[in-house]
C-alpha cells in the first residue's frame, strides 16, 4: 500500500468488512477441492477409454479440456470441435522419416507446427496441435507435412508422404 500512497491500516479494514471467511474463503476451498475432483475423475475415465494412438490421446485430451472449461463456466457455448480450440492433427509418414527427425506440419500452404516424429523407423508416427485460426470455415484444408531439414539460418523443406490418423 505504501507504493501507492494508501494507508496500510484502512485496507485491512476494508478487506476484513468486505471478506465473510466463511463464504468467501472457505467457500472457493471447498469449490476447487470439488471441481479438482470432479475433473480428475472425468480426466482419468477420458485416458482410461481413448484410443491407443497419439490421435486417441490427443482427442481426449482436447475434449477434456473444453469440458473442464464448460464445467468451470469459462466456455459455455463452445462445441467439442470449436474453431476456438486447437486441432489435433497426427498420422504416420514414411520416405526415411525416423524417431527424432523434425517434421513440419503445414495447413492450407502455412507452416502451422513443428514437431519431432516417433516410433519406428519406417513407420514413424507425429502429432501436432494446430492453432484455431490454420483452418478455413467451410472449406476443403490441405495438410501437408514436410521433413525439416538444413540449418537454422537456412532451414530446407521435403514433402513426406503422410498418412493422417482420422
Amino acid at each position: 500500500m505504501a507504493v501507492l500512497g494508501g494507508d496500510s491500516g484502512s485496507y485491512l479494514t476494508t478487506l476484513e468488512q468486505s471478506v465473510a471467511f466463511y463464504e468467501d474463503v472457505v467457500g472457493g476451498i471447498i469449490k476447487g477441492v470439488v471441481f479438482g475432483v470432479l475433473v480428475g475423475f472425468i480426466a482419468t475415465f477420458r485416458g482410461f477409454t481413448a484410443q491407443p494412438t497419439t490421435a486417441g490421446v490427443s482427442a481426449a485430451v482436447e475434449g477434456e479440456a473444453v469440458l473442464s472449461a464448460r464445467l468451470a463456466g469459462l466456455l459455455p457455448s463452445v462445441p467439442d470441435r470449436s474453431a476456438l480450440v486447437p486441432s489435433p492433427i497426427a498420422g504416420t509418414v514414411t520416405g526415411g522419416v525416423r524417431p527424432g527427425d523434425a517434421i513440419a506440419v503445414a495447413v492450407n500452404d502455412v507452416v502451422e507446427s513443428i514437431v519431432t516424429a516417433t516410433g519406428e523407423e519406417g513407420a514413424a508416427r507425429f502429432s501436432a496441435l494446430v492453432p484455431p485460426g490454420a483452418f478455413l470455415p467451410n472449406a476443403d484444408n490441405e495438410v501437408r507435412v514436410f521433413l525439416l531439414g538444413g540449418s537454422a539460418a537456412e532451414p530446407t523443406l521435403a514433402e513426406i508422404e503422410t498418412r493422417l490418423a482420422r
